[in-house]
């Protein structure tokens, strides 16, 4: 433990984030519905599914550290 690192607090902050993308992730996903079978509104789908794929890959990146 050098420079005051603590593995303990830095699991609690992964944690923490990975719980903060998943829920936007559950809410990309819900509104990226709406927007496709309630709305029709299919031009607003790409920048919402560019989002998903953002947080899919910020949660996999998550994971991996």
């Amino acid at each position: 433990m050098r420079d005051g690192f603590k593995s303990t607090d830095f699991k609690k902050e992964q944690r923490f984030i990975l719980l903060v993308l998943a829920i936007a992730l559950i809410i990309q996903i819900t509104v990226a519905g709406l927007y496709f079978f309630v709305e029709k509104q299919t031009v607003l789908l790409f920048p919402m599914f560019l989002g998903i794929l953002a947080n899919l890959t910020g949660i996999g990146r998550l994971i991996q550290l």
